[in-house]
């Protein structure tokens, strides 16, 4: 009788690097495709691709093409299994080990954006104590009407002034999605790149990101994509102070586009955009200057 095929779906933790090395990468969660019904999904705390079986190789998995290593030749994924069969781990890109767990270390809540369960939450998190922590706003807050976190490809906000290191949710970035909202520009604060919106968990992971240009009211656009983590997409057009503009953001089929008043002004097409799981969504970032800036109804949804 023919053995069934061994279940690699789990927790997988890469133990190569200590406490102060570890990034969003190094965590991932295995899940069952729900597509299709067949393979799997390697989902980092910042990303996530497609593995599928490769027929008559045992345990080695077709790496999708969302995954950001794909074009520098990582297009397989071989699994290692015990002297009993059981799965034990995987070799990810640059052929590094991750270990298959029972749950991730606890250190993982020590990054950018990553929140800690709420039976394990201390009653002081979410204050901001400093520039750089990160600011979870809530209902209590005179302009954080939205909706209720979830780890969904939908979320939405009414709106509001931006702040530095304001958290308003978590958002799950898919292959085809879109972002939309409206902003007014009261002013300029200084003379250096200004933070309007940012989804990702660190700097480099930008889907999208969107700043004011320095002594400008040109808005610079960044989406990550497989070949780079800072592709842009800024408009030809400066806004003007005191003005409601309309933004929408979206990737569908692999195009993307940028509209501003519903008029279409950069394209792009054939784009691998970096998927993204769990993300926060910063209006505005940790690493820059806030813009003077209000945002209202912003959504950020998958198109069916």
């Amino acid at each position: 009788m023919a053995q069934s095929p061994q279940r690699i779906d789990g927790e997988y933790e890469n133990f190569l690097y200590g406490p102060p090395e570890k990034n969003h990468y190094h965590y991932v969660t295995v899940l069952p495709a729900v597509d299709n019904g067949v393979g799997y999904i390697w989902r980092t705390l910042c990303n996530e691709w497609t593995l599928t079986p490769i027929k008559d190789q045992q345990l080695t998995f077709a790496v999708g093409e969302q995954c950001p290593y794909f074009k520098n030749g990582y297009t397989t994924m071989k699994f290692k299994t015990d002297h009993k069969g059981n799965i034990v781990g995987a070799f990810g890109p640059g052929n590094e080990y991750f270990t298959k767990v029972e749950r991730h270390s606890t250190i993982k809540y020590n990054l950018k954006g990553v929140k800690k369960p709420k039976q394990e939450q201390k009653e002081t998190e979410g204050a901001e104590n400093d520039d750089n922590e990160i600011y979870y706003a809530n209902d209590n807050d005179n302009d954080a009407n939205h909706a209720p976190m979830k780890m969904a490809t939908t979320f939405e906000w009414k709106g509001g002034q931006c702040a530095k290191s304001k958290c308003i949710g978590r958002v799950s970035v898919d292959g085809n999605f879109v972002i939309s909202f409206g902003m007014v520009v009261h002013g300029k604060v200084c003379d250096e790149w200004e933070n309007i919106l940012h989804v990702g968990h660190e700097n480099n992971q930008r889907s999208p990101g969107i700043w004011l240009y320095p002594k400008s009211y040109r808005l610079h656009v960044r989406l990550s994509d497989t070949t780079d983590w800072n592709s842009g997409y800024d408009p030809n057009v400066e806004l003007e102070k005191g003005v409601l503009y309309k933004i929408k953001l979206q990737c569908i089929d692999n195009q993307v586009s940028l509209f501003i008043n519903d008029k279409l002004d950069k394209f792009a097409s054939n784009v691998l955009h970096v998927t993204r799981y769990q993300c926060p969504v910063f209006v505005s970032d940790p690493w820059y200057t806030v813009a003077n800036v209000t945002i209202s109804d912003l959504k950020i949804f998958a198109p069916k």
